[in-house]
């Protein structure tokens, strides 16, 4: 099983208290942010979450290259970092983000 952990605590309150966060983000956003954390705790690797395509799970590029990111609707983002990039054991989250923002 794959380690999550919550390097921003406010992601970790999200996840524990979505109720909270339904005036900062649109109820689509927190169902599936709830769903993929839920779901990387469950898996063995990463590479097991990209058969639900929809997240469409890929590493950033250029000066971003060691962020990963998982889409939770056509405009937000959940950024994250892996502790190995070859055996991944680790998930670190980082923020949602605002796609090519």
């Amino acid at each position: 099983m794959l380690k999550v952990n919550f390097v921003n605590k406010e992601l970790e309150y999200l996840y524990t208290n979505p109720d909270y966060w339904k005036w900062f983000y649109p109820p689509a956003v927190v169902r599936n942010y709830i769903k993929l954390v839920t779901l990387m705790q469950s898996v063995e690797t990463l590479s097991e979450i990209n058969i639900y395509w929809w997240y469409k799970i890929a590493q950033k590029k250029w000066n971003m290259k060691w962020i990963w990111a998982a889409r939770l609707n056509d405009s937000r983002r959940l950024e994250f970092t892996v502790d190995n990039y070859w055996n991944i054991q680790v998930i670190n989250l980082e923020r949602i983000s605002k796609h090519y923002a």
